[in-house]
């Protein structure tokens, strides 16, 4: 079975645009779709439950996309919305890209991203 087979998500890849300056000349991000109905797969790799003094309990997921070989995603400047899961329910982020994980291999079969919870 091939790699493709397992990659039955879909999602939206974004990139920053230019920054434009608003009515106090502070830049405001803007994000524009960069690549659609991409082939992915989300993988849930570990939930905690964190808290401190200041804090209530809230719980951290730790999540892994897996996107096609090529993919041209960037840590900087990309993120990731309206994830396709299975049964049609949509995770709509937006989720940042903590890192682009690297592939030390012969060929490469996917890119893997490392996902984060909010802008």
């Amino acid at each position: 079975m091939s790699l493709a087979a397992h990659l039955v998500h879909r999602c939206t890849i974004q990139r920053l645009r230019n920054p434009v300056p608003d009515g106090y000349q502070a830049d405001q991000v803007q994000w524009a779709d960069w690549l659609t109905d991409v082939p992915c797969r989300l993988v849930t790799k570990a939930q905690r439950v964190a808290s401190d003094d200041r804090t209530q309990l809230a719980v951290l997921t730790s999540s892994k996309l897996l996107l096609p070989a090529g993919t041209d995603v960037a840590a900087e400047d990309c993120q990731v919305v309206n994830i396709v899961i299975e049964g049609g329910q949509v995770l709509a982020g937006p989720f940042g890209i903590a890192a682009v994980l690297p592939r030390r291999a012969r060929t490469v079969h996917h890119v893997t991203v490392e996902l984060e919870s909010g802008p």
